[in-house]
């Protein structure tokens, strides 16, 4: 849970190992975890969703983010379900060494 500070408001202090379910992965990850999943090694597209009951997450990126990195974590909309549905098919076809395509 978010750490109260003497004014009663929540901080932005936050403890790593915290975990909550994630609804990417079906299961529970840190928040080390969301920090560093995201394209290019930002943190992942969703963890002003998953996190923001727990603590100030936007306040918490903000000091740890350029603003130019805050925007694409924070504005990067996921792509359409289809899409990563392919994404994942190709993937498995060349991890299996089989093109079944039409030449």
């Amino acid at each position: 849970m978010a750490e109260k500070t003497d004014s009663g408001e929540a901080s932005t202090v936050t403890n790593k190992k915290m975990e909550i379910r994630c609804p990417r992965l079906g299961g529970p990850v840190p928040l080390a975890y969301c920090e560093q999943t995201g394209e290019n090694g930002l943190p992942c597209f969703k963890i002003a969703d998953c996190w923001w009951q727990y603590f100030d997450v936007v306040g918490y990126l903000k000091k740890r983010l350029t603003a130019e990195q805050l925007h694409a974590v924070l504005d990067r909309r996921p792509p359409p379900k289809v899409t990563g549905i392919l994404d994942i098919i190709e993937q498995a076809r060349r991890n299996s060494g089989v093109d079944n395509r039409d030449p």
